[in-house]
């Protein structure tokens, strides 16, 4: 038996004439051993997955010596056959672990099945079946399978992601009839937006159960209150209150538990928890910040809204760990160069997210994986299984140190703890400008070469300034039009802003303010221009993408 290094090192000399997945196959055979056999002869071996491995080992190769190397694929190898064990009847198969859901009192999967990735389109072109691509639909149902078989019994979507609903709908409906799944095996959410009539509201609301096909879901959440006015309509709209809507569906058993997702300041989520409707929440709080309410609150970020959960007993929902959290399927060489061989930083971040009590007075129950294949759950699946355990806890502790002192070093042990303080928010400015995200944005990149992820989220806030009237009021802009998911304004480099940064501690304004015109430059630079700017460091390019093909509601 040849060893894996070798035949990897043997390999290497014929990239770049080998894809990741021909790599993969490559070593496997050529290595001839028993670490990946049990892998190799079930029906888990794919292209999707043979990609990944050939991605992981191709990367390992310019910085490990030959036993770290053979170490770090045995371990892939072993993982995988793991993963073959766990879709196995076997009763001793490990699998996802369940959790107590806050006041629901479900048992439910720490890792969710996320439906907004695996659908046919965005948008509400698809009405029908008929209208949904064969190979679509067969991904659909075997995401579907392989959460089971994994142990994930909560699945997740929402009248808001395209044709989700419709796919589930004869999804489920096809497992139901052949006996497949059981109802009673599945935890169901679907999310429907407020509105600010009753009658618009049941129209959603109404559809969302006609598209499922179902009589009943166990987890309904107001989707995305984001704003002021949307938790208003819920529950202070006088005779138009959702609220009365969502009480007649609790009352028919139509309904088992409510709660609500939110992309909004921390400020909102908190009062949206302290009206005591809700039983959970789906919340954005990730290791690398908040997404859209990075920099808000006392802690910078979701972190008391989480605490709030925990006090008021409620679910702990986390939305897009995996990609609102990071893009870390696509990490850049300098986070990727930061974790372990044994904790990628998916593996990492679901973990730090599970153990969360363990650093913190505070739960996380579930986090979701918005999957585009089957293959998309494997890593942090795989994750869950020792999530607990002794060597996973050290290792978390581990990185969390080598990422907090890359931190420190690229930007100052004060600066983590003061970064936010004063810095304002979107809703807080009269220019609209989202310091908060602009600043936390540029901790990212400096700290973790997080920048395309960082470009991701930006762009948004360029084409809403874009379309922002400097000679109208900030009343009279909002009046126009909201911001949607993504609020804010991008920077304006010309701008000295004294009166929106008046509240920064006079140490930090010149640094806050230089801070966000460089994330500016970087974020709105071409990615064509980053091999010849000074700005951008060569650890800042993406060192892989586990991605092995376009997701389906991606491809226009």
């Amino acid at each position: 038996m040849v060893s894996h290094a070798s035949v990897a090192a043997e390999l290497a000399q014929l990239s770049p004439a080998l894809s990741p997945t021909e790599f993969a196959r490559e070593l496997i055979v050529k290595a001839d051993s028993d670490v990946f056999a049990t892998f190799a002869s079930s029906t888990l071996f794919t292209e999707d997955r043979l990609h990944k491995v050939g991605v992981k080992i191709i990367n390992l190769l310019s910085t490990s010596t030959d036993k770290t190397l053979e170490e770090a694929i045995t371990k892939i190898g072993n993982d995988l056959n793991l993963l073959v064990e766990s879709c196995s009847a076997s009763a001793t198969a490990p699998k996802v672990p369940r959790v107590r859901f806050g006041k629901t009192n479900e048992m439910v999967s720490i890792l969710t099945c996320g439906g907004m990735r695996q659908q046919q389109k965005w948008g509400p072109s698809i009405t029908t079946m008929s209208q949904v691509e064969d190979d679509c639909q067969a991904n659909f149902v075997e995401i579907i399978l392989h959460s089971l078989k994994l142990g994930i019994n909560h699945l997740e979507t929402a009248r808001g992601y395209g044709c989700s609903e419709l796919q589930f709908g004869a999804a489920l409906n096809q497992l139901f009839t052949s006996g497949e799944v059981k109802r009673e095996d599945i935890l169901l959410q679907t999310k429907v937006g407020a509105k600010s009539t009753k009658a618009a509201f049941r129209k959603d609301l109404e559809l969302s159960f006609e598209l499922l096909q179902v009589d009943y879901v166990d987890f309904f959440s107001v989707h995305g209150i984001n704003r002021d006015k949307h938790l208003k309509w819920v529950v202070d709209n006088e005779d138009e209150n959702n609220w009365d809507v969502i009480q007649e569906y609790l009352d028919a058993g139509k309904i088992r538990h409510v709660g609500f997702s939110s992309h909004g300041t921390t400020d909102l989520i908190a009062a949206a928890i302290n009206t005591d409707k809700f039983s959970y929440a789906n919340i954005h709080y990730h290791y690398f910040g908040s997404y859209t309410a990075s920099g808000d609150g006392p802690t910078g970020g979701n972190r008391t809204t989480v605490d709030l959960l925990k006090a008021k007993n409620m679910g702990c929902f986390i939305i897009s760990p995996f990609d609102k959290g990071g893009m870390l399927y696509k990490p850049s060489t300098k986070l990727l160069s930061l974790h372990s061989p044994s904790l990628n930083p998916i593996e990492f971040t679901a973990c730090w997210l599970w153990q969360h009590e363990l650093h913190s007075d505070s739960s996380v129950h579930t986090i979701v994986c918005g999957a585009a294949r089957p293959s998309d759950l494997d890593e942090a699946a795989i994750a869950s299984f020792g999530s607990m355990t002794k060597e996973c806890k050290d290792l978390v502790r581990a990185t969390d140190q080598k990422l907090k002192n890359s931190f420190d070093s690229a930007l100052g042990k004060e600066w983590g703890q003061m970064w936010h303080v004063g810095v304002p928010n979107c809703f807080q400015t009269q220019s609209g400008v989202n310091f908060t995200l602009a600043i936390w944005l540029y901790n990212i990149i400096e700290a973790f070469g997080m920048l395309e992820y960082a470009r991701e989220r930006y762009k948004v806030t360029v084409g809403n300034r874009e379309k922002w009237d400097k000679s109208a009021t900030y009343e009279e802009n909002m009046e126009k039009g909201d911001w949607g998911y993504c609020p804010g304004n991008a920077v304006e480099l010309d701008e000295e802003y004294d009166s929106e940064l008046k509240d920064v501690p006079t140490e930090n304004r010149a640094k806050v303010l230089a801070g966000i015109r460089r994330a500016h430059k970087l974020c709105t630079m071409s990615p064509k221009e980053d091999g010849e700017s000074e700005l951008v460091k060569e650890d800042w390019a993406a060192a892989h993408d586990l991605r092995p093909w376009t997701a389906f509601p991606e491809r226009g």
